[in-house]
């Protein structure tokens, strides 16, 4: 049996050290909702109570007839946002539309609409898709963008930054 010995204690103690560091380093910071407020101040003031719960950059937009304003929080008018999950409701709006008009129908294939090459897409039908059951990845397959969306993941950044050959495979 071997012993414990201070190497061992030195040893454990680094890697320890290490555990902490990252743990440290890649832990997700609570947002706090930003005190920089652009746009309209009567907006912000209307808006501000609202915002409650763990917020960092936001934007407001009023819309009564012609007349818009908005306010800022941390953000300007070229802020980007990723909108998530909406975008699933908005695109099967958009194809029941396409449908009414004639320009497609539920079991249009996507290959028949743009050239993919074969890939596994191109046999899967526009209902599948708009309902979340077409059987693809959610994330893509290759080697090397699965490295890279996995430690995006880890350091708490969007993992959906692929080109159209890490999308369409």
């Amino acid at each position: 049996m071997q012993k414990f010995t201070v190497t061992h204690a030195v040893i454990a103690v680094a890697l320890a050290v290490v555990v902490v560091l990252l743990g440290t380093l890649t832990r997700p910071r609570t947002p706090a909702l930003s005190t920089n407020v652009t746009g309209d101040p009567q907006l912000a003031a209307r808006a501000r109570p609202l915002l409650t719960g763990a917020l960092d950059r936001v934007s407001v937009a009023s819309i009564d007839g012609d007349n818009v304003t908005y306010t800022h929080f941390g953000a300007s008018e070229t802020t980007q946002y990723e909108i998530g999950s909406i975008t699933k409701t908005v695109t099967s709006l958009l194809l029941a539309d396409a449908i009414k008009r004639g320009e497609v129908k539920a079991d249009t294939k996507v290959g028949a609409l743009l050239p993919l090459d074969g890939a596994a897409v191109a046999e899967v039908t526009l209902a599948e898709l708009a309902s979340q059951r077409s059987g693809l990845p959610r994330l893509t397959t290759r080697p090397q963008d699965v490295l890279r969306s996995s430690l995006l993941s880890i350091i708490h950044k969007d993992p959906y930054t692929q080109d159209l050959a890490g999308v369409i495979e």
